[in-house]
């Protein structure tokens, strides 16, 4: 029962709410068909003022300016001569005229207190609205002046507008030999616009009015719905294509994957192996040489040194490009696990050696990333610090902080700089700043470490310290 209750009750609502929608549509329509009349006579007469005047502008600059050097004579008489066309005040009057047709005691006039001699008759300043609304408008050129008054017992708007001289004007009007006025300017108020017409009364025009507001009301809402129609239209096609090519970019990209994985699978397996006949040939020197005993002369010796030396680099070579491969192959994989472990873990072996004095960030704090890219990221990184440094006491010192949105590591040591302009250089694979027969490296570990950064979504810079120490800096963008 209540429930029965309850949807009559919506019922109602729904009823109520319609009637009284419509009741304030209807209401809002005749508010509308009720509008001053000489509100809507202002807007009328304005949207005709405007009219005439953009037509003459356009005349102006899109047709007399491209016909005056062709021979076409631009004349007010141009209808009793060949090759002729109007003037542009000409032609605008005509245009008034062609807009008042039909409607009686209606006119568009122009006028001024310079007259050009075919026109003085009808164009001067001779009553007391056109002396005033040229006064006014001289010092108002933007704005419009409008009078209502009553003739013949009827009301009329007399609604007036400056003729501005445009730039296309001003060199005619200037050199015209019928001109009445010289010295003219872009700017100046040439004339006035005036629009007149009946202001009808409420009554007459209320049905007129209201279906005239009905329709500017409707064809705005259709166009609207035809443009949402057409929007969504094209909305649906360009999605429909954008979904196409991201599908054809998605397979590409795919059979790019596929491709580079299998080139990279080829090139891990060529590295390793090339590793056998590479060792083969560093050992048979090795034999040759243990052989020959004392009977080997200096330059034999010497030729086997520096094959033993070139096989050791191309062996570093091969192995460094089977890390580097190795790392572009494999995804990250994340983990948390404490700071202070993990420099335990990779730094037990360095830590080891007399020679090396290291110190690392002791905090228990948590880090999330992937464990063992950072770990052969610090391998290199710190293999790279220890190859390069002649110090008999290689002193190394590692900092963890961290911001709200990166992991912040440095690793500061007393060995050889890198100068500025070699530090974009470093990172590029087989790259290295010293002669290729010292058994450093082989310019594979930098290049590493850069591939593993940028997985990581970080990056590396270099910095040399006032106290000549070498600083690298490693910032790892946090994971949630």
């Amino acid at each position: 029962m209540k429930e029965r209750l309850l949807r009559n009750g919506i019922g109602k609502i729904i009823v109520l709410v319609v009637v009284i929608a419509l009741i304030v549509s209807l209401r809002g329509f005749y508010n509308i068909s009720a509008y001053s009349s000489e509100n809507s006579a202002k807007n009328e007469a304005a949207r005709i003022s405007d009219v005439i005047s953009t037509f003459r502008t356009l005349y102006t600059s899109e047709v007399i300016a491209k016909l005056e050097d062709k021979g076409i004579e631009i004349t007010h008489d141009y209808k009793d001569k060949v090759n002729a066309i109007p003037l542009p005040a000409t032609l605008s009057m005509h245009i008034g005229e062609s807009l008042m047709e039909g409607k009686e005691k209606h006119s568009v006039t122009l006028y001024s207190p310079y007259p050009f001699p075919h026109r003085t008759a009808k164009a001067g300043l001779n009553d007391d609205f056109k002396k005033e609304a040229w006064d006014y408008l001289q010092k108002n050129p933007t704005k419009n002046f409008t009078r209502f008054e009553i003739i013949d017992g009827e009301k009329f708007l007399r609604y007036a507008s400056a003729d501005v001289m445009r730039i296309s004007c001003v060199n005619c009007h200037n050199t015209h030999p019928n001109t009445p006025k010289i010295g003219w300017k872009v700017g100046d108020v040439r004339g006035v616009l005036e629009v007149r017409k009946i202001v009808p009364t409420l009554s007459s025009n209320m049905d007129a009015e209201f279906y005239a507001s009905t329709v500017y009301i409707i064809i705005p809402f259709l166009i609207i719905l035809v443009v949402l129609m057409y929007l969504v239209w094209r909305f649906k096609n360009i999605s429909n294509k954008f979904k196409e090519q991201k599908r054809e970019i998605e397979e590409s990209r795919k059979a790019l994957g596929e491709s580079i994985s299998e080139l990279n699978k080829i090139g891990y397996a060529f590295s390793h192996d090339l590793k056998t006949p590479i060792h083969g040939i560093n050992s048979l020197a090795t034999h040759i040489k243990n052989d020959l005993g004392d009977s080997i002369t200096e330059d034999i010796s010497s030729s086997f040194d520096l094959i033993q030396k070139r096989t050791l680099r191309m062996s570093k070579m091969i192995e460094g490009y089977g890390k580097y491969i190795q790392n572009v192959q494999t995804k990250v994989v994340l983990s948390e696990f404490f700071v202070d472990e993990f420099f335990d873990h990779i730094l037990f072996n360095l830590l080891g050696n007399s020679s090396n004095k290291i110190t690392y960030p002791q905090d228990r704090k948590i880090i999330k990333t992937d464990r063992i890219k950072l770990s052969i990221l610090f391998h290199e990184i710190l293999d790279n610090s220890i190859a390069h440094n002649s110090q008999d006491i290689k002193k190394i010192d590692i900092t963890f902080d961290e911001s709200e949105t990166h992991l912040l590591f440095t690793v500061t040591d007393n060995g050889d700089t890198i100068d500025p302009k070699y530090f974009e250089k470093v990172f590029e694979p087989l790259q290295t700043l010293e002669l290729k027969d010292k058994n450093h490296g082989v310019g594979m570990g930098l290049a590493i470490a850069s591939k593993i950064i940028k997985q990581l979504n970080g990056s590396i810079t270099f910095k040399t310290l006032e106290d000549n120490r070498f600083m690298t800096t490693i910032k790892i963008k946090k994971v949630r």
